[in-house]
């Protein structure tokens, strides 16, 4: 079989589509497997970051509920803040587990203790996770059945304005 110059011109221009082709085909898919599976673990990371969120949040609400009560034993929320203090263990921040450590063994020998900086170690770290700015304003706490506003040291009211 004779080619002539013509066809090996032929043959090298045929060459060289099915190699153009062949590489963007190769190059789509290789940018989309890689896409996908950025996408993929980025919303891995997004499932866990609101698992993590919603945890804290409610472990927040428990304790702050706590810390709005009056000094003593409430067997009525201890397997509420004990869930709480699992969930800050396996979700929480260093600081946060800590605080919390400090919490419970307080709790454990009765002692009375500020819920204060728990309580805002929480909220500065969870408004920084939700991009929310941070606020200046002590936490305070509302009680229908006690009526006023109450700070955490439970000296310190605030009567409801009208």
């Amino acid at each position: 079989m004779n080619l002539t110059p013509t066809d090996l011109g032929i043959i090298a221009v045929i060459g060289a589509a099915i190699q153009t082709a062949t590489g963007f085909i190769l190059k789509a898919v290789i940018e989309n497997s890689i896409k996908h599976a950025n996408d993929r673990m980025l919303e891995v990371f997004k499932k866990k970051r609101e698992i993590r969120i919603k945890y804290l949040i409610d472990a927040f609400r428990v304790l702050a509920k706590r810390g709005s009560l009056p000094p003593g034993n409430h067997p009525e929320l201890a397997p509420e803040i004990e869930s709480a203090l699992i969930d800050i263990q396996l979700f929480g921040s260093e600081c946060q587990i800590k605080a919390a450590r400090l919490f419970a063994q307080a709790e454990a020998k009765k002692e009375v203790i500020s819920m204060n900086d728990l309580l805002d170690t929480f909220r500065v770290e969870l408004r920084a996770e939700l991009d929310l700015p941070q606020v200046k304003d002590k936490l305070w706490s509302f009680h229908y059945n006690a009526s006023p506003i109450m700070n955490q040291n439970p000296n310190q009211t605030v009567e409801p304005t009208s």
